[in-house]
């Protein structure tokens, strides 16, 4: 069974989402990933899971402060785009610190094709013009998904980022039975994590950061 990928949700552990805490204690549990909220205000990229406040801008954490404290470590960046305009300004940053290849991208990512990517995308179904985020993937909404996985052209799709509380257990079998990758968001009780590694899901982003890497030590590394 391939290891599932753990990400660290802004605000794991019960810090402060978008703080210079979570990132650091992010960092000491070894999560593989940390996801970073991410907007664009006047030409600087801020975490934040909400619009940016003009007034408090002294309070929020910059993108390029994450990557110093990131690049040295062994640890990859989920950036969740909030705005479709703050992706290419994050990609020239991450490509100014040599973090591409090291950053997988969700939320509000469009690219059809980026033939000089080297980083990676896990795609909403928001943004697949399969599903809203809202509604219940079923059967036939898993077909459309697992033909969208295996016509892809684009090199950077890795997989589909799912509210696992928007699926059915029919669906999630047929994508599981075809090979398709999907990640799991956000996911804040054992019992599902312990399922989820079991089943082998590849990825889940979780505040329960420290049981996630225990759980799967307990039941993927044994």
């Amino acid at each position: 069974m391939k290891r599932t990928i753990i990400v660290a949700h802004s605000g794991c552990e019960g810090t402060v989402p978008g703080s210079l805490e979570y990132i650091l204690t992010a960092l000491k549990w070894k999560a593989d990933f940390i996801e970073v909220d991410l907007r664009l205000y006047d030409g600087e990229i801020y975490l934040a899971h909400d619009p940016i406040d003009v007034n408090r801008l002294d309070t929020y954490l910059t993108f390029r402060h994450v990557l110093e404290l990131v690049v040295p470590e062994k640890i990859g960046l989920n950036c969740d785009l909030k705005e479709k305009e703050v992706f290419e300004p994050v990609l020239r940053l991450l490509r100014e610190y040599g973090m591409e290849e090291r950053t997988v991208f969700t939320g509000e990512y469009w690219v059809e094709t980026d033939r000089k990517a080297k980083y990676k995308y896990y795609l909403n179904t928001t943004c697949s013009g399969i599903k809203s985020d809202a509604e219940i993937i079923n059967e036939s909404d898993a077909d459309r998904m697992i033909y969208f996985y295996n016509n892809s052209k684009d090199q950077a799709f890795d997989a589909f980022n799912l509210d696992y509380r928007n699926i059915t257990n029919e669906a999630e079998k047929k994508l599981f039975d075809a090979g398709v990758r999907f990640c799991f968001w956000t996911v804040d009780n054992l019992k599902e994590i312990e399922r989820m590694l079991k089943d082998g899901v590849y990825a889940i982003t979780t505040n329960l950061l420290s049981e996630a890497i225990s759980a799967r030590l307990r039941i993927q590394d044994e």
